[in-house]
This record gives C-alpha cells, structure tokens and sequence, in this order.
C-alpha cells in the first residue's frame, strides 16, 4: 500500500469515527415526569418537565404559577440567557461522551445581593430509557434525579 493511501484510510477512519460520536449523542426531547427524586425538596414528585433539543440548544420548560418556566441552553459554545422569575441565568452544556454537562450561571437579580452561582448537571439516559439528572453541587447538597418519559 502506498503512503498516499495509508494517508486517505487513516483520514477516513478518523473521519468515520467523528461522524460515529456525533451520532452517539442522544435526544432528550419529549415530555418526562419526575419518578425518583433523592432530595425532595430539589422538586416535588411527579413534577412535569418538557425538554426540546436541536443541533444548537437544549431547552427545560414546566409548568409553574403565573406561567411556565424555561431555561435555554446553548449546545453549539455559546451561553444562552434565560429569566425565570427575575433571575438571569446564562447556560452552555457540552458533551462528555453520551452525557450532556450543563454549565448554568445565575445572575443574581438586582434587588438581591451582587454576585453569581455555578450549577453542573450532568444529564443522560440510563439502560432502561430513564432520564438521569447528577447535580453534585446542588443548594441542598449533591441530587440525582430520575425521569420516566410519558
């Protein structure tokens, strides 16, 4: 075999081999009810949570008084801004072989005190077909929580 076609298999495996991980990444769009909460007061059982997912952002929303809450996340590199109740936050996720790591920023709101906080969740799903929530630096310590699509 000569150099040349050493060159264009070893460029073609690598080329297939991205091509098969960007196809690994998993969809997590649809509509999940929460079934198994670690820490109950993270959210309430039986909590409804409806998810889109594109090429470029992931998107939360729920139910919730005065109207639905939904937190955009940027898949592409980018932080997209959300407010929820007042509160700015900014979220970015990237990948971790299958599992989706939201980096989410919230911005204090202005009739709060100054600064900001950091949430990692790790997100993916499990052999049964569950969503799994890992939130290790959660307000009320570390959280995993599961989600049965409906």
């Amino acid at each position: 075999m000569t150099s040349t076609s050493m060159i264009t298999v070893a460029i073609a495996v690598v080329v297939g081999s991205l091509s098969f991980s960007q196809a690994q990444k998993p969809n997590f769009s649809g509509t999940w009810l929460l079934v198994a909460p670690a820490e109950a007061a993270v959210q309430p059982p039986g909590q409804e949570e409806t998810i889109t997912q594109t090429d470029t952002t992931i998107t939360f929303g729920h139910p919730s008084e005065g109207g639905s809450h939904q937190k955009v996340c940027g898949l592409d590199g980018q932080e997209r801004e959300s407010n929820i109740a007042g509160v700015k936050l900014r979220c970015r996720g990237t990948w971790e072989g299958r599992k989706l790591v939201l980096s989410e920023r919230t911005i204090n709101a202005p009739s709060t005190a100054s600064g900001s906080t950091e949430t990692i969740t790790r997100i993916h799903l499990d052999e049964n077909g569950s969503l799994v929530m890992e939130i290790p630096n959660s307000p009320g310590g570390p959280a995993k929580l599961v989600w049965r699509k409906r």
